[in-house]
């Protein structure tokens, strides 16, 4: 049954994983620093601050919902897989649209939690610089590139041009001589 997934479909509940544990653990970053960061113009701990609890907040929820869409399109593509049933390209791309949704949100997760731990999330050291580090460079991959979220658009409006793939690669010109 796996055999009939295409190469790059190993791949990615793999890459999934690394934008799930990134994200998370922006979140839990943000968090401890929050217990013992003040503010300096508020003059408060950034853990009692309601504007940091609703984006803490809202930052869990999705992360955690593109967590339980890519887990419901994976099961999707094991059903059909034991069904013998090969996807459609609606299907196919749903799938994508949740790999794809799985590493933005992540991607948001740690943009948030590095805008709050402020001055010192700049430097090399800090646990956020390193993972904003890490899921940008990760989010710049072909596999979770936004043209995913195209290909969904017009399989479900059913336009050519849904089937996803790889351009082939040319070779640069020649330099002179």
């Amino acid at each position: 049954m796996l055999f009939q997934l295409p190469m790059l479909g190993f791949f990615r509940p793999a890459f999934s994983s690394f934008f799930q544990g990134l994200g998370r653990r922006a979140l839990d970053e943000v968090a401890q620093i929050a217990q013992t960061k003040t503010h300096v113009l508020a003059g408060s701990q950034l853990a009692e601050r309601a504007v940091f609890q609703r984006d803490l907040a809202l930052a869990d929820g999705r992360l955690r919902a593109a967590r339980l869409l890519l887990h419901h399109e994976l099961e999707a593509l094991w059903q059909r897989l034991h069904e013998g049933r090969p996807a459609s390209a609606l299907e196919n791309n749903r799938l994508l649209f949740a790999f794809t949704h799985n590493a933005q949100t992540a991607v948001d997760a740690a943009d948030m939690a590095f805008r709050y731990g402020g001055g010192e999330a700049i430097f090399l050291e800090s646990p956020l610089q390193r993972i904003k580090r890490d899921v940008e460079a990760g989010a710049q991959h072909v596999l979770v590139s936004e043209q995913n979220f195209e290909l969904l658009g017009k399989a479900m409006l059913g336009v050519d041009g849904a089937s996803p793939g790889i351009a082939p690669v040319t070779p640069p010109p020649s330099a002179p001589r």
